[in-house]
């Protein structure tokens, strides 16, 4: 009875959800065989993990909440189409906590430093980052103060700034978390608050980098309403976002 797929590349997921759920976005997780860590060693980690989930769950719980709060208060006309993003205190959404490893390898060698991880946009709601103190990768976003920024070729080539996410070298009990905007909580807003555009590039540092990606999302069922007035399921349309990506990357791989 556990849940989600990853969106991502990443080497860990979790969530949790009823077993009854029909949904393509909600499969089971994999968890380490006690045959091959031992028995301990297995459980532990699955509490660690759970544990986590739950609790950062809350947290970006109240942090949609104080966006959509504050959307409503400064933008009335969008209320009832952000009102959906509540997200329940239920167990049926779609939000996958995955473990995001950078380490040191032939891009860093290269003169011409390639990104470690391309520019993108994240397609939920919200992704809240947690990083350690890996010093070999910096996370990096757009500066759309410095001009247009657009990920579709067929708009034509745009230069984009990027702006360095600093972060403490040292985590605290109290450490910073990184929230990126994600693509169907800027078309709800109706692009009031853009989707964070973002890349990962290699670092002359000897550290691997590590971070925990929350990647919130809904119930699949969830029906949103859109401000061009669509209506539709959060799934239907996060496959329609997804259908849309594949489009962008085949057209730029054609050019």
């Amino acid at each position: 009875t556990d849940n989600a797929c990853s969106e991502s590349g990443g080497s860990a997921i979790d969530s949790t959800l009823s077993s009854s759920s029909s949904s393509s976005l909600l499969q089971p997780n994999a968890w380490p065989n006690v045959q091959v860590w031992n028995t301990h060693d297995a459980s532990s980690f699955r509490s660690s993990v759970e544990t986590y989930y739950e609790q950062s769950c809350a947290a970006s719980h109240a942090i949609v909440q104080a966006i959509c709060d504050g959307i409503a208060a400064d933008q009335p006309h969008l209320a009832e189409y952000v009102k959906g993003l509540s997200m329940k205190e239920s167990i049926d959404h779609t939000s996958i906590l995955t473990l995001l490893g950078y380490r040191i390898g032939t891009r860093h060698k290269r003169k011409q430093k390639e990104p470690l991880v391309a520019p993108h946009t994240d397609v939920g709601v919200i992704t809240m980052l947690l990083f350690d103190g890996g010093d070999c990768a910096s996370l990096q976003r757009a500066d759309t103060t410095a001009g247009a920024v657009s990920m579709d070729p067929s708009k034509g080539k745009s230069s984009t700034s990027w702006v360095d996410v600093d972060l403490p070298s040292v985590i605290s009990d109290d450490p910073v978390f990184v929230v990126n905007i994600g693509d169907c909580l800027s078309e709800l807003s109706d692009g009031s608050l853009p989707s964070t555009l973002h890349q990962v590039i290699p670092l002359k540092g000897a550290v691997p980098r590590n971070c925990l990606a929350l990647f919130v999302g809904l119930d699949p069922n969830e029906t949103l309403s859109f401000p061009n007035r669509e209506r539709m399921t959060y799934e239907e349309w996060r496959k329609r976002r997804i259908r849309r990506a594949q489009d962008v990357l085949r057209l730029h791989s054609e050019k």
